[in-house]
């Protein structure tokens, strides 16, 4: 799949997460906890969460496409590695033959409490995912928010497993390091300021570090984040140029943070030809930090995202 294909599998995985209601109504299964584009078991996935009555994961594979061989195998090793879940497989159409090798396997090769799904949509939506694409993040977010239609989910085959009125265990409580958290809570605290900042919303794998970093919406453009300089007198937002050739581009970001520079005025800003480096002075707590860094890179992100946003795509 082309970058632009892959980019409007996230929009159209970004709808599902905002509104669960969406799949929820289809399983007929409320679901909270709904995480985007995570890892679990070492294994990538596209959307995980829990059903509300059951604690059961809920495990969403998305293709905008006919099925293929690459997800096919992924829904395999997704029913290896879980004993008790409910496994969506989205795309546009199905191969019979996989569907009912899936169903056969979960049927008689084991004995797991899974419900699986083969779930097609309305290729109509596409249309409406095209015109999203060639919109500002901003657009897109509001877009999505305000989108009110069930994407035409219809289960083209299933197999249900798991016993009527079976409940898993309570989830394993999250015993993360105190700098994961501190991170979780930063992420958090920066998505609730720039919802429209979509790279937040996916798993770090740097969390268990003092510098966390995102991409800018470019492969050649990241944004670090730490709350503790090595100083330990406070925090810092990075803007930083990972490819020379882009250096255009970097100087009218620079120049259009000088000329707004008096909106930055509860931080310090250090330059040169790679970096642009906030620094946030200690405050009285991490929340004060996080809300000062947080408007910080609403100001900068929105600049970032106007030189940038050459084509609007995601």
């Amino acid at each position: 799949m082309s970058i632009y294909g892959s980019k409007k599998e996230e929009l159209f995985k970004l709808v599902l997460y905002n509104k669960p209601e969406i799949i929820a109504n289809v399983l007929g299964e409320e679901i909270e906890s709904f995480q985007f584009e995570t890892y679990k078991n070492k294994r990538y996935i596209d959307l995980f969460g829990l059903t509300v009555a059951s604690n059961l994961n809920v495990i969403i594979e998305v293709q905008l496409t006919p099925t293929d061989v690459d997800h096919y195998n992924r829904i395999t090793e997704m029913y290896e590695h879980y004993d008790e879940a409910i496994i969506v497989w989205i795309a546009s159409d199905f191969d019979s033959e996989m569907v009912e090798a899936i169903i056969f396997d979960l049927n008689f090769s084991y004995s797991k409490f899974i419900n699986f799904y083969a779930i097609t949509f309305d290729e109509r939506i596409l249309e409406w995912i095209d015109r999203l694409n060639m919109k500002t993040d901003v657009e897109k977010y509001r877009e999505i928010d305000r989108f009110n239609q069930d994407l035409g989910l219809s289960i083209f085959d299933h197999t249900k497993l798991i016993p009527s009125g079976y409940c898993a265990e309570e989830p394993e409580a999250d015993f993360d390091l105190p700098v994961v958290k501190r991170n979780k809570t930063l992420l958090n605290a920066l998505h609730a300021k720039v919802p429209y900042a979509f790279n937040l919303m996916r798993s770090k794998s740097t969390l268990n570090h003092p510098t966390v970093n995102v991409g800018a919406g470019k492969s050649y453009l990241t944004y670090s984040f730490a709350l503790d300089r090595e100083n330990g007198k406070g925090a810092y937002l990075r803007l930083m140029l990972t490819e020379h050739n882009r250096n255009q581009d970097f100087i009218e970001i620079v120049s259009a943070v000088l000329d707004q520079q008096k909106y930055f005025h509860s931080c310090h800003i250090k330059f040169n030809h790679r970096m642009i480096v906030f620094w946030i002075e200690k405050q009285s707590s991490d929340q004060s930090t996080m809300h000062v860094m947080a408007e910080v890179f609403k100001r900068l992100h929105d600049i970032v995202s106007g030189r940038i946003d050459d084509r609007k795509t995601i």
